[in-house]
């Protein structure tokens, strides 16, 4: 249920994190120069909801979006946009989520946690997807599958490695409420992105 990055181990110096892009692809060409620049000395993560959303996804069908995610990205949060993709090979390989289970056996449907050395430090990456946004997703779509609490499995989480991590990032698809209430309640975690906000307040 965990991946150690190894080709960039003594390169990485820090975190650089997308989430919501809706395959928002008019004028992409600054966006993926910028996070092409960034890879070399970056672990580049995505908090959810990187397809559906315009024409480009209508017309490709994820193909895009795809191709970015396998290129430039080290690790994705599944978001309610898009899930099924997550369940690709390919992207499922990159994917984490400590709080979604098959429904009948409760097994993991991602692995739960990404390890990789930044700037010298162990790092612990996770991800939750929260209730509402998990149960936004088209119900064929999420046949099968259940949301756990994300509080629940983040305690499960970090108290299985916290001999492996220095410092634990989560990658939330829960709002940004409910990642303010996360934050409070998990003072282990030593940052929070967060996704799916439909908020004004940055």
């Amino acid at each position: 249920l965990l991946r150690h990055i190894g080709h960039l181990d003594s390169h990485v110096r820090q975190i650089v994190a997308t989430t919501d892009v809706h395959s928002a692809f008019d004028n992409a060409a600054p966006f993926l120069t910028h996070l092409h620049a960034l890879r070399p000395t970056s672990l580049i993560v995505d908090c959810g909801d990187f397809f559906e959303g315009s024409g480009y996804y209508r017309l490709a069908r994820g193909t895009i979006e795809r191709e970015i995610l396998l290129g430039l990205y080290d690790v994705l949060a599944p978001g309610n946009h898009g899930w099924s993709h997550h369940f690709e090979p390919d992207l499922h390989r990159r994917t984490v989520c400590a709080n979604a289970v098959d429904a009948n056996t409760g097994d993991a449907l991602f692995r739960h946690l990404y390890i990789a050395d930044i700037d010298g430090r162990r790092v612990g990456v996770t991800a939750v997807i929260g209730q509402q946004a998990f149960h936004s997703i088209p119900a064929a779509q999420r046949a099968g599958h259940c949301v756990t609490d994300p509080l629940q499995a983040l305690r499960e989480v970090i108290l299985a490695h916290a001999h492996e991590v220095d410092s634990w990032v989560l990658l939330s698809h829960s709002g940004f409420d409910e990642d303010r209430k996360l934050a409070a309640a998990c003072p282990f975690l030593d940052v929070v992105f967060a996704g799916h906000c439909h908020s004004d307040q940055y």
